[in-house]
């Protein structure tokens, strides 16, 4: 892993960790913004795993990221 996935890989894990400290949040809002840091890991999850194996995706759709790994042989 390089540097820079690396990286990347710790924001995913800052994504987690709000994920984790807020989906049970009393506040509709709270909850709403860890959804959306959920659905923001999983997509940067799969685009990190793609990278990896030499695939750079693009897009925020994470159907069509995970056609575009199927596509290309790469197990998510």
């Amino acid at each position: 892993m390089t540097k820079e996935q690396k990286q990347f890989r710790l924001l995913i894990l800052a994504d987690l960790k709000l994920v984790r400290n807020h989906y049970n949040d009393d506040d509709k809002a709270i909850r709403l913004q860890a959804a959306y840091h959920m659905q923001q890991a999983i997509e940067k999850t799969i685009k990190l795993k793609a990278e990896i194996e030499g695939l750079n995706l693009w897009g925020h759709d994470i159907d069509v990221l995970i056609r575009n790994c199927d596509k290309n042989n790469i197990d998510i």
